[in-house]
């Protein structure tokens, strides 16, 4: 007794009924197709709503005190640097003292 499908099953097939052999035997992306299951990945996030923790909208740091530290770590940071280091960290301490620096309200 031959099984279909294996080696021994020579019998032609002819039409939808090879095309149907070939999906069930090779298992192509196409078989979920034709019996009619969604292709993709099975579980997808649905919905747009995220849930976060309130903690994360406030910083852990007000600016007024955390930009200050910055600038004093990388003006402690500046006399050892090589030049190519100091150029970036001048710009930083820069960044920096222009957010640190009043605003003139108009």
């Amino acid at each position: 007794m031959l099984c279909a499908g294996s080696a021994a099953d020579t019998t032609p097939r002819e039409g939808k009924e090879a095309r149907a052999f070939l999906l069930r035997r090779f298992r192509l992306p196409a078989t979920r197709a034709a019996r009619g299951q969604k292709l993709g990945p099975k579980s997808r996030t649905t919905g747009t709503k995220m849930d976060n923790s309130s903690y994360l909208d406030q910083p852990l740091f007000p600016l007024a005190i955390a930009l200050p530290r910055m600038l004093a770590k990388i003006e402690s940071e500046m006399p050892t640097a090589r030049s190519e280091e100091k150029r970036r960290l001048e710009m930083r301490a820069g960044v920096i003292r222009e957010l640190l620096a009043p605003r003139r309200v108009t």
